[in-house]
């Protein structure tokens, strides 16, 4: 883009953004004028409550689950204990998170300053995790480790 471009891009966003305040402004000095008349409407052991709980959505629910999720998968690869089943299901789930954005030429990217075609790191590290699935890296460090030592069979000597 040129410079002329870019200043009648910012332009016409500056005229749009107007425009938006003129017809928002409106609807949003009602809707505060509204939660103002219903806070005076509420005793104040209801005001010592604090405000409602987030509505339940599918939208909150998956990113719940994702947040607990990832918190569960790292906080077992970190402290090594179920090694191959933590890093089997952090593979799995980084899976899901690249095919929602494949970096295949003509589908829209994420934002961000990644740019590759077909591998990007999210698939570097699904290759990763599953590396420590098929590798014995629980039995070096970690809780794991401390259990194989216990569950060692000690070879036996035939002489």
């Amino acid at each position: 883009k040129t410079d002329f471009d870019q200043d009648h891009l910012d332009y016409d966003w500056k005229e749009i953004q107007t425009m938006r305040a003129e017809l928002v402004g409106p609807i949003r000095k009602l809707e505060s004028d509204m939660k103002w008349d219903a806070e005076k409407l509420l005793s104040t052991s209801q005001l010592a409550l604090g405000p409602l709980p987030q509505e339940y959505t599918a939208q909150r629910d998956i990113d719940l689950k994702t947040m607990w999720g990832l918190t569960i998968i790292g906080g077992l690869l970190i402290a090594g204990f179920m090694t191959r089943v933590a890093a089997l299901a952090g593979a799995f789930m980084l899976l899901q998170f690249y095919l929602a954005y494949p970096p295949i030429p003509g589908y829209p990217q994420p934002p961000g300053p990644e740019h590759a075609i077909v591998i990007n790191k999210t698939f570097i590290e699904v290759l990763v995790l599953l590396s420590f699935v098929f590798l014995p890296s629980g039995s070096w460090f970690g809780i794991d480790a401390i259990f194989s030592g216990f569950f060692k069979k000690e070879p036996v000597d035939d002489r």
